[in-house]
């Protein structure tokens, strides 16, 4: 353990000589980057009848060039606690909509929304705008996957219907193939220390049943739904600057 701490402080220090000699207002730099990061998401299309607004956590990794372009891979998890689906467990509820325990008091059910994306991009910085070369105004599009589901959680775990392989029967599990776009504003400060991104992102998702049979309804779903959201996030990001190539010239 004692050598691994040593490699890392090594490295660590390593890597931040080099950042240290990388002079940012350099057009040439280059840089891999990890941004995590927050959003807040407003529901559209169809996701629009199955939750309100909801939030996200997540991160991406990626790579800038000298002509600030961005390979990126981005992965996110969301969470809400909102539903409109609620006649997702009205075959086991009373009229009133209230589910009956094994000791035969009411039971304590919660139904959230939880959902998860991943994609991978390719973005630009398109206008110049800040105190270094690689500030800006870019724009980003990605292809992916976006899944989601209704999560229902049962305190004291108290009732045999919600419990194990037959709660997948009222989840309403469905995911796809998706769409995003991405417009945002990405900054790099002179001294290397503050450096983030916002932006406005929209997703459109592809989506089909993941499920089959809806147990309160005896079922099948749709065969395909259009999920849009759109999205504020904001991320810190962590950069590794890489040094241009130093190059000779010789008669």
């Amino acid at each position: 353990m004692g050598h691994l701490i040593w490699w890392i402080a090594l490295s660590l220090c390593l890597v931040s000589e080099v950042i240290a000699q990388v002079n940012i207002m350099d057009t040439q730099v280059k840089a891999v980057v990890f941004a995590p990061a927050g959003s807040f998401h407003l529901p559209l299309g169809m996701l629009y009848r199955r939750t309100g607004l909801f939030y996200g956590i997540g991160g991406s990794l990626f790579f800038k060039n000298s002509r600030n372009m961005y390979w990126e891979v981005e992965g996110s998890l969301f969470t809400g606690n909102r539903i409109r689906e609620q006649d997702a467990l009205s075959r086991i509820a009373t009229h009133d909509g209230y589910i009956i325990a094994q000791d035969g008091g009411f039971a304590d059910v919660r139904v959230l929304f939880r959902g998860w994306q991943g994609l991978a991009a390719l973005g630009k910085r398109i206008i110049k705008l800040g105190p270094t070369p690689h500030c800006g105004i870019y724009l980003k599009g990605g292809l992916g996957w976006l899944g989601h589901k209704i999560r229902v959680e049962v305190q004291h775990n108290n009732v045999p219907a919600l419990q194990g392989d037959y709660l997948k029967g009222y989840d309403r599990l469905r995911g796809g193939l998706s769409l995003t776009q991405e417009v945002g504003y990405i900054y790099f400060s002179r001294n290397k220390r503050i450096t983030f991104r916002t932006g406005l992102q929209c997703s459109q998702a592809f989506a089909r049943s993941l499920r089959g049979i809806n147990y309160d309804t005896g079922l099948l779903e749709s065969p395909t739904y259009l999920d849009v959201f759109l999205a504020i996030k904001l991320a810190w990001m962590i950069v590794a600057y890489i040094r241009p190539a130093e190059v000779y010239y010789t008669r």
